[in-house]
């Protein structure tokens, strides 16, 4: 990514269907062809690039409450052992308050609380983690009920493949 100046873009694809809102990224192909991506697009980059290279290649996504938005990155299982990264940081100079060290798991089940600590710091409340392996991010929907309450949907073809951690 530094190698060939890679850079940041911001936002999602949304598309509002039967009231619920649509949140997804770039396909891992395009963002190596455009040479740019968000943290989704950068996640998918990231899993088509390494996929066949590891046990697993994954992506971690979460979802914080209304207004906070989400964010989506990569884990890897090498060796038995999990790495999570969340490779944006390499890309973005003023990235620091995410900018941690690769992470290792036994256990991606483990992941929750690190992921609460990085990301939730600022006064985000996550309302969910998952994680996944698959070509490209999972969309995310997102609708709002009488109460203002968010609530969050994926795809139900899906339903096999993701993994709630919270």
């Amino acid at each position: 990514m530094n190698y060939v100046d890679y850079d940041n873009s911001s936002g999602d694809i949304k598309k509002k269907i039967k009231n619920i809102k649509w949140h997804y990224n770039e396909k891992g192909i395009e963002a190596l062809k455009t040479n740019d991506g968000n943290c989704g697009g950068t996640a998918n980059l990231v899993n088509y690039i390494l996929v066949n290279d590891y046990e697993e290649v994954g992506i971690i996504n979460h979802s914080c409450d209304t207004g906070q938005g989400g964010h989506v990155y990569n884990y890897i299982k090498y060796n038995g052992k999990y790495y999570v990264i969340d490779f944006l940081q390499y890309v973005m100079k003023d990235y620091n308050r995410y900018n941690y060290e690769i992470l290792e798991l036994d256990q991606i089940d483990d992941y929750p609380p690190y992921c609460i600590r990085s990301y939730g710091g600022n006064g985000h409340d996550i309302k969910i983690i998952v994680a996944y392996e698959a070509d490209n991010q999972i969309p995310i929907g997102s609708k709002f009920n009488v109460e203002e309450r968010v609530m969050r949907f994926f795809p139900k073809e899906y339903s096999d493949i993701i993994k709630v951690l919270y």
